[in-house]
């Protein structure tokens, strides 16, 4: 008899059917994986930058652009073409990029910096990109970690001055256009 009792109970605990009982209750653990995001973009007043006027000697070139990443740090490389005459990257006539080993694409974030004890400067690579813009060779900087002063994300406007130099004193007058592009990147 208690053994017919015992199977009983057990099948009316299976099934939910107990006796007298008015109400139960069970619980399921949720969670998530948020992923690393990251988002970037160009200021609305960078993205046409004027160098204004240039015959001989150096020229900044500085473009503000925006990171957005749901962690605290971000890798970053900067890229920039020469300055070609008429916008045209067959043009014989253009104004380089400064790529000399002191020189560098200075990359300044509003709230951080470049992390494992670099500088903010970061130099450029002996060998362009294989990626164009119009046609035009961009040169790439070496890749480096920089860290938010915000907890949790990095999400804050980045200025980025490059120089150009021209020593042709006889450099055709006109308009020399080029670009400059800041990848950042998630990761180790």
């Amino acid at each position: 008899m208690k053994k017919f009792a015992f199977i009983a109970m057990v099948l009316m605990a299976a099934t939910g059917a107990w006796a007298g009982a008015t109400s139960g209750d069970a619980t399921a653990h949720l969670f998530v994986d948020v992923n690393p995001t990251i988002a970037v973009g160009v200021d609305a007043g960078s993205a046409h930058v004027d160098l204004g006027t240039m015959t001989t000697g150096d020229q900044s070139a500085v473009a503000i652009f925006t990171i957005h990443a749901n962690l605290e740090s971000v890798n970053i490389q900067v890229m920039a073409t020469d300055l070609f005459k008429g916008d045209v990257y067959s043009s014989p006539y253009k104004i380089l990029l400064k790529r000399a080993a002191e020189d560098g694409a200075l990359v300044e974030p509003d709230n951080g910096n470049a992390m494992d004890g670099h500088g903010n400067m970061l130099g450029w690579e002996p060998s362009p990109s294989v990626d164009t813009i119009d046609g035009m060779t961009l040169w790439q900087t070496e890749i480096w970690a920089f860290e938010s002063g915000s907890n949790g994300n990095f999400s804050q406007d980045v200025t980025v001055t490059v120089e150009y130099t021209n020593s042709d004193d006889e450099l055709p007058q006109g308009e020399y256009s080029g670009y400059m592009k800041i990848v950042a990147s998630i990761g180790p």
